[in-house]
Formats: structure tokens, C-alpha cells, sequence
């Protein structure tokens, strides 16, 4: 049986935020360093573009593996297991002598902070019921946000200031930080049932399930073309800025901020406009919007109007 609570303290949404945010953070806080490293590892700017792309698709793996596991042997040791796994990751990137050991770390660091990102939320969903679930899961969206969005400022002034390695000295300390907050903070939130077993095979005989329903494949590719595009430019755009424009990497970060205020600008619009125009209408909506902007964008591009606000 879960272990519910009518209410929770404040500390203990704040470390289960932490715990969500700190995936998403680290992902981020790489950006602005990304031209520079360049040059450190003489290299090209695609195999850096290396610690972004597998640092998602670590990311997306440890999200298919966490849920179920954590079913089977209780949220707080897969938890646990997963923090663990991201500070060996970010010690590997702290001492990465060449690219190639830095983005393993990076893709080690992915896999274990995957586990915040699943059981952040499924911590809370056991705690709560389904509409105290979306009213707690609201204001931990909040912080989810708030940190990507802070953190390629925070990246690119401890690149200014002193290297790249400060950036995972940063991130080491508040994993550091989060895992110690984990583990004198939260408790077991489901035990796990007699006769439970954990099963790859059954687990990914659900996934096909749902790939075979046509509804589901047009959300999905909706959703996932639009955040490709995101990807896309949070890939080149620390490239463009730095060697296109000559902008310093902390000015990138500043400009970051008002991309990810635009995105909780967006939610807030589309939470508010959903229940009047309807789910569908509203995905029709935003999906225009964006293509309209790419095609502004692109418009730019080609008459040679560079400029970071653009």
C-alpha cells in the first residue's frame, strides 16, 4: 500500500523538485560551454553536439527503465541508485581528459538522473490524490522550468569566469546536495507487493500497445517534432552565437532565459485556453504558431539578419 498524506511539508515538495529539476538543469548548464570545447578537446563542433544528443537519449532510455523497477523494489532505493549513478557521471566529466570520456560521462550522468525525472513525479502521485496530485505537480512544473532556465546563465559565467570544468564542479555539489537531501528527507512512499516481479518483455509489450493506436501516434509525433525543433535549436544555437556573432557564452545564457519564460508563457496560455477552445484545437493552434515562427526564422537566416534576439 502507498502511503498517503493529506498534506506535505514544504521541504519536502522543495526536495522532490530538486530531485525532478536536477536532469533537466544539467542538460542545460552544458550549452554555453559547448563552442568553447572546441578548442579544449580539438575537436568538432558535431561530436561536442555529442554530449547533448546522448545526454537526451540517456534520458529518454532511464525513463522506460525506472518506472517499472521502482514498482518492483520501492521508489527510494531505484532513487537512490539512480543519484548515485549521476554523480559518478558528473565526476567522470569533472576529470574528462578528451571528448570521448566526456560524453560518456555525459551519458552516465542521463541514465541516473533519468530516475528524478519518473519517480519525482510518482513519489508524489503516491502521496496524493488525483486532484491534489495536479495541484502539487503544477508547482513542481514550476521549479522544473525555473532551473533549465537559470542554469546556461548560470553555465556560461562559470565558463567566463573560470572553465568548463567549473561548470561539473557546480553541478557536482548540488547533486551532492540533492542525494543528501533524498536521503534524510524522503521516505518510502510504495512498498513493494509479494509476488511482484519486474518484467522487460511485459514492459515493452504495453509500449506496442500503444503505438498501435492512431490517437496516441499523433500526439506523440506532434509532441515530439515540436520539442525536435527546441532541440534542434538549443543544439546550434550556442555554436551560432559564439562563432557567428562573436557573443560571449554568458550572454547565451542571459538570451536563454527569455526562450524558456517564452515556454512557461506558452503553458500558461495553453492552461487557460484549453478547457474554452478544446485539446485538439489548441494542439492545432500552437503547432501553427511554431510554424510560423520557423519559417520566420528561416526567413531570416537565408536574407543574412543574424542577431540574438532573432
Amino acid at each position: 500500500m502507498s502511503t498517503r498524506a493529506p498534506t506535505t511539508p514544504l521541504i519536502f515538495m522543495v526536495a522532490v523538485t530538486a530531485i525532478i529539476a536536477i536532469g533537466p538543469m544539467t542538460l542545460n548548464i552544458f550549452l554555453p560551454a559547448m563552442p568553447g570545447l572546441v578548442d579544449v578537446f580539438d575537436t568538432g563542433y558535431g561530436t561536442v553536439q555529442l554530449g547533448l544528443t546522448l545526454f537526451l537519449a540517456g534520458l529518454a532510455i532511464a525513463q522506460l527503465v525506472y518506472g517499472p523497477l521502482s514498482d518492483m523494489f520501492g521508489r527510494r532505493p531505484v532513487l537512490l541508485v539512480g543519484l548515485g549513478l549521476f554523480l559518478i557521471g558528473s565526476v567522470v566529466c569533472l576529470f574528462a581528459p578528451s571528448i570521448e570520456v566526456l560524453v560518456l560521462g555525459r551519458v552516465i550522468q542521463a541514465l541516473g538522473g533519468g530516475a528524478g525525472l519518473v519517480l519525482g513525479r510518482a513519489i508524489v502521485r503516491d502521496l496524493f490524490d488525483r486532484e491534489q496530485t495536479a495541484s502539487k505537480l503544477a508547482y513542481v512544473n514550476m521549479g522544473m522550468v525555473i532551473a533549465p532556465m537559470l542554469s546556461p546563465a548560470i553555465g556560461g559565467y562559470l565558463y567566463v569566469w573560470f572553465d568548463w570544468r567549473a561548470l561539473f564542479v557546480f553541478v557536482l555539489i548540488v547533486g551532492g546536495l540533492v542525494t543528501l537531501g533524498a536521503l534524510r528527507i524522503l521516505h518510502e512512499t510504495r512498498q513493494p507487493q509479494p509476488g511482484e516481479t519486474f518484467s522487460f518483455a511485459g514492459s515493452f509489450a504495453s509500449f506496442s500497445y500503444l503505438l498501435k493506436r492512431r490517437s496516441f501516434r499523433g500526439y506523440a509525433f506532434q509532441g515530439a517534432f515540436s520539442v525536435g525543433v527546441f532541440f534542434a535549436f538549443v543544439g546550434g544555437a550556442p555554436y551560432v552565437m559564439s562563432e557567428l556573432m562573436g557573443r560571449p557564452p554568458n550572454e547565451y545564457g542571459l538570451y536563454f532565459i527569455g526562450v524558456a519564460g517564452s515556454y512557461m508563457a506558452g503553458n500558461f496560455v495553453a492552461g487557460r485556453l484549453s478547457p474554452i477552445v478544446g485539446l485538439n484545437r489548441m494542439i492545432t493552434l500552437g503547432s501553427t504558431v511554431a510554424l510560423m515562427a520557423t519559417v520566420v526564422l528561416c526567413i531570416i537566416f537565408a536574407m543574412d539578419m543574424l542577431s540574438p534576439l532573432f
